[in-house]
C-alpha cells in the first residue's frame, strides 16, 4: 500500500511516506479501492488500534497525487 506514517516518540516527530508492506489480516490490506483510512496506535489504542475509514477522493485524484509525488521524486533524485 502506498501509505503515509506519522510517529511521535519522546517528542521527537517523524513522517514518512511511501510503500509499505500490510499483511492479510492488517486494516490497511482491507481498504476498498477508492477509500482512505487512519489507523491510529497510541496509548490509549495500543493493543487494537483506532480505525477510521471513508470514500477517498477517488481513483482519479488519487492517480495523480501519486504521479506528482513520482514526479517529484524523480526531479529530486537528478
Amino acid at each position: 500500500r502506498y501509505t503515509g506514517a506519522l510517529t511521535i516518540a519522546e517528542g521527537k516527530v517523524t513522517a514518512k511516506v511511501g510503500l509499505a508492506y500490510a499483511t492479510q489480516g492488517d486494516a490497511l490490506a482491507n481498504l476498498t479501492p477508492g477509500d482512505n483510512i487512519f489507523v491510529i496506535n497510541s496509548q490509549w489504542y495500543s493493543d487494537n488500534a483506532l480505525v477510521i475509514q471513508g470514500p477517498g477522493a477517488g481513483k482519479e485524484v488519487t492517480a495523480a497525487g501519486v504521479h506528482s509525488d513520482l514526479y517529484w521524486l524523480v526531479q529530486n533524485l537528478k
